[in-house]
């Protein structure tokens, strides 16, 4: 009996739940724009859709957007002509000059998107000195890096890499030649989001805010990650590749690594919000300027 009055309770309250549908239809959705622009690489930009949360819709690049790269002293703005092979809208002979502005604007006029568009100037690219280099380690090397103090504080990505020579001989009789091998080196100290230095989780390298700098002497410990050395090969050269970006790169491609990041550490890390400087979409542009330097390591 008390089987049957509780199979009836259960048939009763199934009849009273209601089927929940999640309304996304008033969910827009928008161009997204990828665009880093910096002197001498030409323009490549990449041109999608949002996807509206809960759609069973596809990624799909867009192959027909009217994309444009424009400066304010100019009459027309250049056509982007879309690739195949890459999937990008390109320019290759359109000339990117640092201290410049520019605008990009994409559109798709069958449809009912709002044109986009995102300005950026093109950093000046700045110095940093490599101070000292020292070997404390199998592997561990440490670096003292000076940066330019000025009125403008910058933000930088610094990308580090190892220069890898063959050596014969011993003693005062070895003899080095240089191989084109380059090796990663990742950072062991000074990884703090919190503070002026970001390291990268999907690009190579790490950011750096000048102005959460206490100086403008910053001491960093690197570990070699990127591939391994041979009996006859020795790590002679640090090269250090010094990006000074825009701000929107910067606060792009950190927000980007901090998602990331906590994609892979869930419960030791903050959520973090994306970041767009796209009118009327989503992503971003942004723009670098490149200087290199080397040091010989002690």
């Amino acid at each position: 009996m008390r089987s049957l009055i509780f199979i009836s309770f259960i048939v009763i309250f199934s009849s009273c739940v209601d089927e929940i549908q999640l309304d996304s239809s008033t969910e827009e959705q928008k161009l997204v724009l990828h665009c880093e622009l910096s002197e001498g690489l030409g323009v490549f930009a990449k041109v999608s859709e949002s996807l509206v949360i809960g759609s069973l819709e596809q990624f799909d690049k867009i192959e027909d957007a009217q994309v444009a790269i424009s400066t304010p002293d100019m009459i027309e703005p250049v056509a982007l002509i879309y690739d195949e092979n890459t999937g990008d809208y390109v320019s290759s002979f359109f000339e990117i000059v640092e201290g410049k502005t520019y605008a990009v604007t994409a559109s798709l006029p069958d449809m009912d998107h709002e044109d986009i568009e995102a300005q950026v100037t093109i950093p000046s690219s700045e110095e940093i000195r490599i101070l000292d280099l020292q070997s404390v380690d199998v592997n561990f090397y440490t670096v003292r890096l000076e940066f330019d103090l000025n009125n403008e504080m910058n933000f930088y990505q610094i990308i580090p890499k190892a220069n890898v020579y063959n050596f014969s001989g011993s003693g005062s009789n070895i003899l080095y030649e240089h191989n084109d091998k380059l090796l990663t080196l990742d950072l062991v100290e000074g990884a703090n989001f919190d503070e002026a230095i970001h390291e990268l989780e999907h690009k190579d390298g790490f950011l750096v805010n000048e102005a959460l700098l206490e100086d403008n002497i910053l001491d960093l410990t690197f570990q070699l990650t990127g591939g391994q050395l041979e009996a006859d090969e020795i790590i002679r050269y640090l090269n250090l590749e010094v990006r000074t970006t825009s701000s929107s790169y910067y606060n792009y491609h950190k927000a980007v690594s901090k998602q990331l990041f906590s994609g892979q550490n869930p419960t030791v890390s903050e959520p973090s919000l994306s970041y767009t400087n796209v009118q009327n979409g989503y992503g971003f542009l942004g723009a670098f300027s490149t200087k290199q330097d080397s040091l010989q390591i002690n």
